[in-house]
């Protein structure tokens, strides 16, 4: 009886508690994932600071030009067989560029008027 008491009683409630601090965990990591969609993107290019792709930002405006929106985007880009990460990442580059391209007052930029050119459409991304 006393392995019992001494040994194998603490072992079960530890891994007991082991279990529901994981769970309580995944829970708080679930909830936080829900609400901050792009929290890893966000950590990657404004705290790290790392450098955006000057091919991606360029497809980007070039979509921005054509007035495309998010749907049309990605609409395009699973056409062309990206997968849902990269998808979300343009769809973040797409978001932030058109934030800074506005002006004051949440008025849009003056855009330049599609000519024979900017019809036409938006190549792939290599």
């Amino acid at each position: 009886m006393g392995f019992v008491s001494n040994i194998l009683a603490p072992v079960i409630q530890w891994v007991v508690y082991l279990a529901v601090g994981i769970w309580i965990l995944y829970i708080i990591y679930w909830i936080f994932k829900k609400i901050f969609k792009n929290f890893g993107l966000f950590w990657r290019y404004k705290v790290l600071r790392e450098n955006w792709d000057d091919k991606k930002v360029k497809w980007c405006m070039d979509a921005i030009e054509k007035g495309w929106n998010e749907i049309k985007i990605t609409k395009f880009l699973l056409i062309h067989n990206y997968n849902q990460k990269q998808i979300k990442e343009m769809l973040y580059y797409y978001k932030n560029i058109k934030k800074k391209l506005m002006l004051g007052g949440g008025k849009e930029y003056d855009r330049i008027r599609p000519n024979n050119e900017q019809t036409k459409e938006i190549p792939a991304i290599k």
